[in-house]
């Protein structure tokens, strides 16, 4: 089953999230197709489409490709060498050291909010 759309409700989690830390809604919502009365409503939904531009539109803007979700920024490019990295993995668990190793190996440890 495809996914074609994803609930507002996702949109509004991540923009609160960066207002935490500081953002402004508004201005991350600029350069957007997303109204006002389009968030404030609970139930609606936004084309996936929109929703994966938007989240590149923050990574872009934010220079970070957790889109502030994680306490240090990553890099554009960090997540794609990650999975090359474990692409060959030949078990789960083999995966998740290299994911860990990769992640946790460096200077300023990566820590989840």
């Amino acid at each position: 089953m495809e996914i074609t759309t994803v609930p507002v409700y996702y949109l509004n989690t991540v923009l609160g999230a960066l207002e935490q830390r500081g953002w402004d809604r508004t201005e991350l919502l600029r350069d957007t197709n997303f109204s006002g009365d389009l968030l404030a409503q609970e139930k609606a939904r936004i084309p996936r489409k929109e929703f994966v531009r938007f989240t590149r539109h923050l990574a872009k803007k934010l220079n970070d490709e957790s889109i502030g979700l994680i306490q240090q920024p990553m890099k554009p490019g960090t997540f794609a060498m990650l999975c090359h990295s474990c692409v060959g993995s030949e078990t789960l668990g083999r995966f998740l050291g290299r994911g860990s190793k990769f992640f946790f190996s460096s200077k300023r440890p990566c820590r989840f909010r």
